[in-house]
């Protein structure tokens, strides 16, 4: 008989999830445990915090979805990514590209 997935571990392969001691941490407060937060963060986020995490050669976000979410293509992705709206449209590709595999 084939194992039924449950609504955890679904959520879990589309959105990813970061334990509380690996979230993202955003400049101002908030806490990301996974890729639909991430995109949600994108909508309303100031440019200062934007700039904060993506500036001098760095990218905070792809950063943590290598190295945390472990999906090193999305990191790739969003390494290039010059705005919050570009950003957050790459991270809901991605999480839609996750839940047409399902």
């Amino acid at each position: 008989m084939k194992k039924v997935p449950t609504v955890a571990s679904i959520r879990a392969k589309v959105f990813g999830k970061a334990k509380d001691d690996k979230a993202f941490y955003l400049s101002d407060g908030r806490v990301l445990h996974d890729l639909s937060e991430l995109a949600s963060s994108f909508q309303d986020m100031g440019n200062d915090t934007f700039v904060r995490h993506v500036s001098g050669g760095h990218n905070d976000f792809g950063n943590w979805v290598k190295d945390v979410l472990g999906d090193s293509e999305l990191a790739d992705q969003l390494n290039v990514a010059k705005t919050q709206v570009e950003a957050e449209v790459i991270v809901l590709r991605r999480i839609a590209e996750r839940a047409g595999g399902l």
